[in-house]
């Protein structure tokens, strides 16, 4: 459709720009960091972008921008195509029908593992001061990282509910930050 020029050019030029943003500051690619340098890097000192903080979330602006230019490009095989043009609309809804379908299909195991069951169940007072201490341990916010937080600890706190030392904040004092970095 684009190569027909059915598209708009504004709505191609608006995907393709967010789709770059939501690249980060360094192109990964198939999980290798290849060191290129990506706009993120430089936009995100711009105030009001840099208030994003996430690259990844421009990836909800790209898509949403890649389904009005699929849902364009539909349209335009419907009207300028005839009846070959719908069958081919009518066979990529019927996939979209099942790829979207609700059923329940397990993409990753959110299974906890068994020795959080055994923190859970070991005695604790709630007025104490002890705090459970991963390791690697570390403190992220939405700006930076300090230490080597993983992500998998705040979600097995929902099984042993107890305090930890470190974990993600949406925002962090810079005195926190000294502090932790003293530790």
């Amino acid at each position: 459709a684009a190569w027909r020029r059915w598209l708009p050019r504004f709505w191609i030029l608006f995907t393709a720009f967010f789709a770059v943003l939501s690249l980060g500051p360094f192109v990964h690619v198939a999980g290798v960091n290849t060191y290129v340098v990506g706009p993120w890097a430089l936009l995100r000192y711009v105030p009001i972008v840099g208030m994003a903080r996430s690259p990844s979330r421009f990836a909800i602006i790209a898509v949403l921008g890649l389904s009005l230019l699929f849902a364009m490009a539909l349209q335009e095989l419907w009207r300028r195509k005839g009846a070959p043009g719908r069958v081919w609309v009518f066979a990529i809804v019927l996939v979209l029908a099942v790829e979207l379908l609700p059923a329940p299909r397990p993409l990753h195991s959110a299974a906890v593992p068994a020795v959080y069951d055994i923190v859970a169940t070991s005695p604790w007072n709630p007025d104490d001061s002890a705090h459970l201490l991963e390791l690697p341990t570390g403190v992220r916010d939405g700006t930076s990282s300090l230490g080597n937080f993983s992500p998998a600890a705040p979600f097995f706190q929902t099984r042993h509910r107890r305090p930890m030392i470190g974990g993600y904040l949406s925002r962090v004092s810079g005195s926190r930050k000294r502090t932790h970095e003293s530790l």
